[in-house]
């Protein structure tokens, strides 16, 4: 009898012993998800996508600068850094660890890819700003063999071409090389022919287009850039190149971020 009851016993305490082991392995099994390496995935996830929409919807680029999408990015890679962390210190309680090295991956990707687009922008804007500096000296030079008159709106390539020897049909371009009977930039054929000093300095003089040679219109030729670029730079009466935002459909201002209509009559 009393064999029984110590058998009994002891069958008790192992049976207890398992079933404490068996909640302590189901509690192990079920781990929280690291909610900062959720945010941190998220974050991630949405510097990609902001980063892609800026590229195909420009008015995008007017609220979400690169300076902002770098600060996202190191924000997302600081949260994934922190999840690792609480992650090691949750003693095996905590998962997710994946999707903090994920987040940590995508922030580096967005770091180096926008780097290399922002490079790509900014030697695209100098070259179209070297190029109408050029341009402008060229006109320049006209005005002072014409008593002051610009060219004509239809012959305005030809026409610096004739009187300036130091340009040539590759500055009549953004890119390097310039296809045959291409123009990359528009003569505002409202000042066709019209003396340069009658002419109010803040109308738009020659502006980034895409068409062909001896290209001349007013801001319907906008349309040739509005779905591709937040904004182009445009060559005004005085000389001074501005950019123009499509999303605003004006101006910036030399000394503030400010828009103004663009003028295209005197």
């Amino acid at each position: 009898m009393e064999e029984n009851n110590v058998d009994h016993k002891k069958f008790d305490k192992s049976a207890s012993a398992s079933e404490l082991s068996n909640k302590e392995d189901k509690f192990e099994t079920i781990k929280k998800t690291s909610r900062l390496a959720i945010v941190s995935l998220i974050l991630g996830f949405i510097s990609v996508f902001l980063g892609v929409a800026t590229l195909f919807i420009p008015p995008i680029s007017c609220f979400f600068t690169y300076s902002a999408y770098i600060y996202l990015s190191i924000t997302t890679f600081l949260l994934g850094v922190s999840s690792i962390v609480v992650i090691s210190l949750g003693r095996q309680r905590i998962k997710g660890y994946q999707y903090a090295i994920q987040a940590i991956g995508l922030a580096f990707l967005c770091v180096l890819s926008w780097g290399m687009v922002a490079r790509f922008v900014n030697h695209k804007s100098s070259i179209s700003e070297y190029r109408l500096k050029k341009l402008a000296i060229a006109i320049d030079a006209f005005c002072q063999s014409n008593k002051g008159h610009l060219p004509l709106a239809a012959e305005w390539c030809d026409s610096l071409l004739r009187y300036d020897d130091s340009i040539s049909r590759s500055d009549f371009s953004e890119h390097l090389f310039l296809g045959s009977g291409k123009c990359h930039f528009a003569f505002n054929k409202n000042l066709s022919n019209l003396l340069l000093k009658e002419i109010p300095g803040n109308t738009v003089l020659i502006f980034e287009a895409d068409g062909d040679w001896n290209l001349s219109g007013g801001p319907e030729l906008l349309e040739t850039r509005r779905p591709k670029y937040g904004h182009i730079k445009v060559l005004l009466a005085d000389f001074s190149i501005r950019d123009y935002w499509f999303y605003e459909d004006g101006i910036r201002s030399e000394d503030s971020f400010a828009h103004k209509p663009a003028r295209w009559k005197p």
